[in-house]
C-alpha cells in the first residue's frame, strides 16, 4: 500500500497552530523573567535604602562642617555591603537646610579665637545658612563675656554682645550651638537682660537661654540641667539658672529641618534606578 504524506497546506496549518501555541508561551516566559528580575531589583533596593538611611543619619549626626551651606552633598555611599549578586549599587545624597532653631553658631579653635556665625535666609536656594559675623581674638584672660538682651517693647529681636561687640538678631529663639575645636577658651554668660527700645538695662528676664554642644556631657533633652560652674559644661560658666547647657549628642530634640534627595544608582549598568525626596529633622 502506498503511503501518503502531508500536503503543503497541512504543513502550513500545523506550523501556524504550533506558532499560535508557542508565541504566548514565549511571551509569558519573557514576562516572567522580567517580573523575576524586577522583583530582585526591588528587594535589592529595599536593602540598599535601609542601609543608606542608616548611613545618612550617622553622617549627618557626626558632621559639623556644612553650617555655612544651604545645599551640600554627603559622601557617596558604596561598598561590598551594597553588592547583591551581580548588581552593585551606589547612593548619592543632596541635602538642603530648610530651617534651623539656633540663632548663632560659635566656633572656638585651638588658638582660642571664637568665630560667631549668624543665621541668614538664602532666597536663591530657599533655605538657611550661617554666615560669619565676627571673630573674637583671644583675650589676655582667655575669657569671652557674653551678654544677651531681649527687646521688651514689642519688637521681636535680641542683642548678643561678645566682649561688648554687639550683634542684633531678629526673631530670636535664644538658642546657641557651640563647636569646640580643641580650644581652652572660657565663655561666661550672665543670663538674659531686658532691652527697651534698644536701650539696654540691668534687669534680668525669665527668658530661657539654651547652649547646645557635642562637647557637653550635661543635661538631656527631657530635663536640661542648669550649670552654675564651668566643669559640667566644659567651656562655659554662668550664675543664672535660666541658662541651660545641653548635650547635643544625647538630645532627642531636633533643631534643623532638611530636604534630602537620595539617588540610588546601579553601578554595573551605570543607571539611576530610584530617586527619593523627603523631609527630615536632625
Amino acid at each position: 500500500m502506498k503511503l501518503k504524506g502531508f500536503s503543503l497546506v497541512e504543513v502550513i496549518v500545523a506550523v501556524a497552530i504550533f506558532a499560535i501555541i508557542l508565541i504566548p508561551i514565549g511571551i509569558a516566559f519573557n514576562q516572567s523573567m522580567r517580573v523575576t528580575s524586577k522583583s530582585k531589583e526591588n528587594m535589592d533596593i529595599a536593602q540598599v535604602l535601609n542601609k543608606a538611611m542608616e548611613k545618612m543619619y550617622a553622617d549627618m549626626g557626626n558632621d559639623d562642617s556644612h553650617f555655612a551651606d544651604v545645599v551640600y552633598s554627603l559622601p557617596d555611599y558604596s561598598g561590598s555591603e551594597l553588592e547583591f549578586g551581580n548588581d552593585k549599587y551606589k547612593v548619592k545624597y543632596t541635602v538642603k537646610r530648610i530651617d534651623c532653631d539656633f540663632d548663632l553658631i560659635l566656633v572656638a579653635n585651638a588658638s582660642n579665637t571664637v568665630s560667631v556665625y549668624q543665621k541668614v535666609y538664602d532666597a536663591t536656594y530657599g533655605g538657611v545658612k550661617y554666615d560669619l559675623s565676627l571673630s573674637i581674638p583671644p583675650s589676655l584672660s582667655g575669657v569671652v563675656n557674653i551678654e544677651v538682651y531681649k527687646e521688651i517693647s514689642g519688637i521681636d529681636r535680641a542683642e548678643y554682645r561678645f566682649n561688648n561687640i554687639p550683634l542684633i538678631v531678629t526673631n530670636p529663639n535664644f538658642k546657641i550651638y557651640f563647636i569646640d575645636n580643641t580650644s581652652t577658651v572660657n565663655c561666661n554668660i550672665d543670663g538674659v537682660f531686658e532691652m527697651n527700645g534698644g536701650i539696654r538695662t540691668s534687669n534680668y528676664t525669665t527668658q530661657l537661654l539654651e547652649v547646645w554642644s557635642k562637647s557637653f556631657t550635661v543635661g538631656s533633652a527631657a530635663s536640661p540641667t542648669p550649670s552654675p560652674t564651668a566643669s559640667p559644661a566644659g567651656n562655659f560658666t554662668t550664675q543664672r539658672s535660666t541658662v541651660k547647657f545641653i548635650s547635643y549628642t544625647n538630645s532627642k530634640f531636633y533643631h534643623q529641618l532638611f530636604e534630602v534627595t537620595m539617588e540610588i544608582w546601579n553601578e554595573q549598568k551605570n543607571r539611576k534606578v530610584r530617586e527619593y525626596k523627603f523631609f527630615m529633622r536632625g
